[in-house]
């Protein structure tokens, strides 16, 4: 079957235009357990429809999980068109998204936010595989099959940085039938847009690419020689396989690869009246730099499954890589007593990995036993081409951190009786932190810092839960 639509956009904020979509799809088939409706949508006398999520690592319906948890489906994701990090807070209700720009996405939920200088409060995970830092987390979302969000501490399960919660960006798996699907967008500023998946079964194996890629023209013009800033050039391409070796054996790879061009941070002519005005947005700036800010971000996760009739063990592989590189005018000024500073590549790398022994579910008890390690690499390069207000020592510098984690954690669900369950879970947690930074700031002679620390940490967790 194909489709084709054309339709009047307007839903990216301030543009308008028009939006043409294209599917095609092999056979029509009933939804499978993992393509889930709206939240909205009902069937029989209002009845809710089944939503199966891995909130707890385990696959179980929404409405049997006893604590606050919000699922956002793929049906409703591509209703209310959210394909913008940002956008989620609108819909999450306790959910603050601070739009970092290119740098990333970080979130506060119940009020529990990212310090600075500090590690993530909100535990962020791509097919449940920790994101550890919000370069990774670029603000665009494709081809996904759910967004989970638990709110509130979640130590026992998903360990570091959840004491806000834990979200989870589940992508769309390869399915057994093919389908194929394109749309694409024009609006204001010769804004285009164009996302679309094909998915192909192949044997044992299925194979599913999705791609969106989007641009348009700057709005901030240079007084000084007529330039325009704030140009946007993003795209994103993701390849995901699924493998049933045989009945028992069931291997998952998704590879992710985006690229996201735009204006820096800092783009601004200071004005007496910014205190009084903070809220007027300038057009026009004067600068004889050009600005530009370029984040590029990889992610490879491996999830191997394999069922030992008493239980499910699972192997979740993940690396993860980000490089920013930017180019900041933090003056303003048409002229050298300005500040022109860049934070030469800014590199961020993290490899995980996570053992879990799921039970197969009895009538009484159902209990998962897990291992994981966790090592997270940054390095940076800030470098002042042009000293600010004046000729005093550049602020230049190297930096370096280091992050390793263990942890072994347990949890086990007691059904005492048809409403009534028992959920006990303990998790211990060993992490190392090492950092250095060498440069000479504004003080001479060149200065070297240098610091680490180790933690242990035993968290838990006792939850009586009533269905009514």
């Amino acid at each position: 079957m194909v489709q084709v639509r054309l339709a009047k956009l307007s839903r990216v904020k301030h543009r308008a235009g028009w939006l043409l979509t294209v599917s095609a799809v092999g056979v029509i088939t009933p939804a499978t357990t993992f393509s889930q409706t709206s939240l909205n949508a009902t069937t029989g006398a209002g009845a809710l429809d089944e939503i199966i999520v891995t909130a707890r690592k385990v696959e179980e319906s929404v409405q049997d999980i006893p604590m606050s948890v919000q699922v956002l489906s793929a049906n409703l994701l591509d209703q209310l068109d959210l394909t913008h990090l940002f956008d989620l807070q609108f819909n999450v209700p306790g959910l603050v998204v601070n739009n970092l720009g290119l740098n990333g996405a970080g979130f506060s939920l119940r009020g529990v936010a990212d310090q600075g200088g500090s590690s993530l409060s909100v535990a962020t995970h791509l097919n449940g595989v920790y994101l550890g830092n919000s370069n990774l987390a670029i603000a665009r979302m494709f081809d996904l099959q759910r967004v989970e969000v638990l709110k509130g501490p979640q130590g026992t399960l998903y360990g570091r940085n959840a004491t806000g919660g834990s979200i989870n960006f589940i992508t769309r798996a390869p399915e057994n039938e093919f389908s194929a699907h394109v749309e694409a967008a024009y609006g204001s500023f010769d804004t285009a847009r164009v996302q679309g998946y094909v998915n192909l079964p192949i044997n044992r194996a299925a194979l599913r690419v999705a791609y969106i890629g989007s641009e348009g023209d700057g709005f901030i013009r240079n007084s000084v020689d007529n330039r325009v800033f704030a140009e946007k050039d993003f795209w994103g391409l993701r390849a995901s396989l699924l493998l049933n070796v045989n009945d028992k054996l069931r291997v998952d790879v998704v590879a992710q690869h985006i690229f996201d061009d735009g204006a820096s941070g800092e783009l601004w002519l200071p004005q007496p009246d910014n205190l009084a005005n903070p809220s007027d947005i300038r057009l026009t700036t004067v600068t004889l730099a050009n600005p530009f800010l370029k984040n590029e971000a990889d992610n490879v996760n491996i999830n191997i499954e394999y069922d030992l009739d008493f239980a499910t063990l699972r192997s979740v592989t993940g690396y993860a890589s980000s490089e920013i590189r930017d180019l900041d005018d933090c003056a303003g000024l048409p002229q050298l007593a300005g500040c022109v500073r860049s934070a030469l590549p800014l590199r961020h790398s993290q490899w995980s990995q996570e053992l879990q022994l799921i039970s197969s579910g009895s009538e009484r008890l159902d209990w998962l036993l897990g291992a994981y390690f966790y090592n997270d690499d940054a390095w940076r390069n800030y470098f002042e081409l042009i000293p600010a207000f004046g000729p005093e020592p550049r602020n230049n510098y190297h930096s370096t951190s280091d992050e390793s984690t263990w942890a072994v954690f347990g949890q086990a669900t007691w059904h005492v009786a048809q409403s009534w369950s028992i959920t006990a879970g303990y998790r211990r947690n060993d992490e190392t932190h090492n950092f250095s930074r060498i440069g000479t700031g504004t003080n001479d002679p060149p200065t070297f810092v240098e610091s680490g620390k180790d933690w242990t940490n035993d968290s838990w967790r006792l939850d009586v839960a009533y269905a009514v």
